[in-house]
């Protein structure tokens, strides 16, 4: 009886060892094939990053294409042993330590991805920002005179294809220097600024406005001919003349006077610096007359 017991005990014993090595198997097999999945998900990850950037990629677009590709086979290779298990083929399943080095390296590809993504957002970022303050005159906001010479170009050979009109002011705030003088540079800018916002106001969407230089500011008029922009010139001027700026820092109200020269692109025109000449030369005349006024030359 007492030997029957022993080996009672000791056939209970093994079962339940192999049972206990049966279950550790298990959860080493599962926790395997966690890792792998997660591995899988990083991958695809740092997959979509990649893909996501070759609209963005420029002329390299076919380098970003193969990481993407590249990484999509490595994903494959991830998936073929889940998917075995999940079919019962334990054993294709990799080792504990095969699956945490996946793991590890999904990790750092992914990190690694999503840092470049960052820096080339960022660095798209600051080209736009580049771009733009290259463009823009710094104090007012509006288009500076290099770029607004490239525009008045394109708006040149727009108008040589369709046989528009256009035509253009040059405005010069009379006597700015005395506000200089007067009331400090920090005044003088901050009239220059209000300037540019009467400005705004009273042009069209389709108007392009730059500053020339100092206190001279252009204002481009598309499909506009010479008639109608001397009369964009006197309300322009009339505004200016109504309007007092106030500066609220100083406590002081600037009533302002502008002179303003217009001229109209002629198709036989070499270039818009043919068209601004004879702008600047109607301006200098309306100073020489007295100011506040509108000359033209056609």
């Amino acid at each position: 009886m007492i030997v029957i017991c022993i080996i009672w005990l000791k056939i209970g014993f093994l079962n339940n060892y192999a049972y206990l090595i049966a279950k550790s198997k298990m959860n080493h097999q599962i926790l395997v094939v966690i890792l792998l999945v997660t591995a899988v998900i990083l991958q695809l990850l740092a997959a979509l990053i990649a893909i996501s950037q070759i609209p963005h990629s420029g002329k390299y677009i076919f380098a970003w294409g193969m990481i993407g590709f590249a990484l999509i086979l490595m994903i494959q290779r991830r998936i073929y042993p889940i998917y075995e298990f999940l079919r019962g083929q334990k054993k294709h399943i990799e080792s504990l330590e095969m699956a945490i080095l996946a793991l590890i390296i999904s990790l750092f590809m992914f990190i690694g991805f999503l840092g470049i993504r960052l820096l080339f957002t960022d660095l798209n970022y600051k080209n736009q920002e580049l771009e733009r303050l290259s463009r823009e005159d710094f104090l007012t906001g509006i288009y500076n005179r290099r770029y607004l010479l490239e525009l008045a170009e394109l708006e040149v050979a727009r108008v040589n294809r369709n046989y528009q009109h256009l035509s253009l002011l040059i405005i010069d705030i009379d006597y700015f220097k005395k506000i200089n003088d007067n009331y400090g540079h920090l005044t003088g800018d901050f009239v220059l600024k209000e300037m540019t916002n009467i400005c705004r106001k009273a042009i069209r969407k389709t108007d392009i406005l730059g500053r020339y230089g100092g206190e001279e500011f252009v204002i481009i008029l598309p499909e506009t001919s010479l008639k109608n922009a001397i009369l964009v010139a006197n309300n322009l001027r009339n505004k200016i003349q109504d309007f007092t700026i106030k500066d609220e820092f100083y406590k002081i109200n600037i009533n302002l006077t502008i002179s303003i020269g217009v001229s109209e692109w002629k198709i036989n025109e070499l270039s818009i610096n043919q068209t601004i000449e004879r702008a600047d030369f109607a301006l200098y005349e309306a100073k020489k007359n007295g100011r506040n006024q509108v000359c033209f030359l056609s």
